[in-house]
């Protein structure tokens, strides 16, 4: 029996492909159900495969290299229109090995003046002390030489920042004591020369701290010695596992920022001037905020550990929320940060 077929399906069976397709009633094939709903794009797109009058434009942000949806503040950034929206075209803050107290430093021994993601650098801690290629202390607002603290307080294997010192009773051969009369005179002697006074060596107490082979081991010292800041940088030379270690009490006032020749006596915080904390916790804070792991040091009453020891039983330890000195038995627990020393020189 002879039958006789629609014209589209004729259409269909002898055109060609695409203009076959435009006679076919079919809503799977519809260009504006599958989103192609543009008859232009200016920065480009996907044409439909069945209307090539139909796009789909793609999407552009401003979070590309240097463009940014918004100002970004102590960067020089201008306006600038990209791929059809309105962003600002930022430079990245330039890093060197001329470091200044705030400064953050990275893990290939850079700094750079204020941290943003756009420097592709893994940052690992923040300046807080500088010196020169001999160790002393110096004046100058930029070093090749000085001291990092870490990003964040160290944690035990629970995850609390409460940590002891450890080795309590234990007598560490070679490492100093000093009574608060002695520190008076060791810090404003040693004016931080980490040579002449153990005061300020914390790299030379942990060493001797970490050498005790007792049951009854130096939990903090160990720490900072196990420490690295990322996981990628366990074996760095630079800043991996054992480069870290023990901040000493001198580094730690250092830290916080003090004068020695105001100093009146060993315990409470004459002589403390808190500059130098308030520039790495500005720094510390704006990291965090740009959403690095890293925190800004404890303001609130929490005391900080210290290498350097009073007696078998207690360590030098030191409050950041005002300066506060004073002794802390070793099996009591503190806040701790690992210290790190850099030399640019090279």
């Amino acid at each position: 029996m002879l039958r006789f077929y629609p014209f589209f399906v004729f259409c269909l069976l002898w055109s060609l492909p695409v203009k076959a397709l435009t006679c076919v009633e079919d809503n799977r094939l519809n260009c504006k159900a599958l989103g192609f709903t543009e008859t232009e794009c200016d920065y480009g797109g996907i044409a439909c495969p069945f209307d090539a009058s139909l796009w789909h434009c793609a999407e552009w942000t401003c979070e590309d290299g240097r463009f940014y949806s918004q100002k970004l503040d102590g960067v020089d950034c201008f306006e600038e229109p990209y791929k059809g929206l309105t962003c600002y075209n930022c430079d990245c803050p330039k890093t060197n090995k001329y470091c200044s107290i705030g400064s953050v430093f990275y893990a290939d021994g850079t700094c750079s003046s204020q941290y943003d993601t756009c420097v592709g650098k893994i940052p690992v801690g923040v300046v807080y002390m500088l010196t020169d290629a001999n160790g002393n202390l110096v004046s100058d607002s930029s070093s090749f030489y000085g001291r990092v603290i870490s990003l964040k307080d160290l944690t035990s294997a629970s995850g609390s920042t409460a940590i002891s010192w450890g080795a309590s009773g234990v007598n560490i051969s070679g490492l100093n004591t000093y009574s608060y009369a002695s520190m008076v005179s060791a810090l404003k002697s040693a004016q931080g020369k980490e040579g002449s006074e153990e005061v300020y060596d914390g790299a030379g107490n942990t060493s001797k701290i970490v050498s005790v082979t007792s049951t009854n081991r130096p939990i903090a010292a160990d720490a900072t010695v196990e420490f690295y800041p990322d996981a990628s940088l366990k074996s760095d030379s630079l800043v991996g596992s054992g480069k870290w270690y023990m901040p000493s009490f001198g580094e730690l006032e250092q830290l916080y920022g003090f004068n020695p020749s105001q100093m009146t006596e060993g315990t409470g915080s004459s002589g403390s001037t808190g500059k130098n904390i308030a520039a790495v916790n500005a720094t510390l804070e704006a990291m965090a905020t740009a959403g690095a792991a890293a925190e800004p040091l404890d303001t609130n009453g929490g005391y900080y550990l210290s290498s350097t020891s009073v007696s078998t039983g207690y360590a030098w330890v030191l409050r950041m929320s005002d300066g506060t000195r004073s002794h802390g038995l070793k099996n009591n627990t503190y806040r701790l940060r690992a210290s790190l020393k850099f030399n640019n020189s090279n």
